[in-house]
């Protein structure tokens, strides 16, 4: 994956799904766009049912495409309303993979990062189902912020830390670190955790 150097910041691509965990950091992501004078581009992909990578064509004659959006948009207008307070946000729906629809996304629309929390999903399930957001972790031309199911929202940022392997694009992302630390006017620190001999 090469890792864009960090340009302005004029949009913020935040896919949701209506999880608990996503409804509860919106208000973190729809804060950072503020902070950044961005559009937050608000994605909800139309879940595909279970197994139905070799049936999905048969699939889509079988229910009411119109309704099925319409329930989609009603959930999303409802979303944005109780969740995205004042700036700019723009709301996409699309039907297909999340993690394909998100990495399509970042790529046509010139996405400057993807805002995603994890969903929390065991290594079993991950290693079963896959998660999105390791797929997009690993694939995305851009910068990825993920928060844990388990971390505090938080609306002013302070200390930031950037984990870096050495690796080339370890250049871009220190810089893309810095530039949101200073955003903030937060501490930044960096980490490099080396290999030992054991």
């Amino acid at each position: 994956m090469t890792v864009r150097a960090m340009p302005q910041v004029d949009r913020i691509l935040f896919p949701v799904d209506f999880s608990e965990h996503g409804n509860r950091v919106a208000a973190e992501v729809f804060a950072m766009g503020r902070n950044f004078a961005a559009e937050v581009m608000v994605l909800h992909s139309m879940n595909l049912p279970p197994g139905s990578s070799a049936e999905w064509l048969a699939y889509l004659q079988l229910v009411d495409n119109a309704e099925v959006r319409k329930v989609a948009e009603e959930n999303l207008d409802r979303f944005l309303a109780r969740e995205a307070g004042s700036g700019k946000v723009s709301k996409h729906i699309v039907r297909g993979h999340p993690a394909t629809e998100i990495l399509a996304m970042v790529e046509r629309e010139n996405v400057s990062f993807i805002a995603m929390p994890t969903r929390g999903l065991g290594p079993f399930d991950s290693f079963l189902f896959g998660s999105v957001t390791e797929r997009v972790l690993h694939r995305a031309a851009c910068p990825v912020w993920t928060e844990g199911a388990k971390c505090e929202v938080v609306l002013e940022h302070k200390r930031i830390l950037c984990a870096v392997d050495l690796a080339p694009a370890s250049t871009a992302v220190a810089a893309w670190a810095a530039h949101f630390a200073q955003s903030y006017g937060a501490a930044l620190t960096l980490l490099h955790v080396g290999h030992g001999d054991n």
